[in-house]
Parts: C-alpha cells; structure tokens; sequence
C-alpha cells in the first residue's frame, strides 16, 4: 500500500515536471 502510494505521488511529480518542461520550450521557441 505504501509502495504504490509513493510511486503514485511520484508520478505525479514527474507529470508536473514534465509538463513544465513543455511550457518553457512552447515559451522559449
């Protein structure tokens, strides 16, 4: 239970993370 709830929270931030990657390189280029 534990386990799955730190992969979740980790994906979660690699969501974010990645979607402000994209933001910065729409806004960049």
């Amino acid at each position: 239970m534990l386990t799955s709830s730190v992969f979740t929270t980790l994906d979660s931030e690699r969501a974010l993370a990645l979607r402000a990657v994209a933001a910065a390189w729409a806004f960049a280029t």
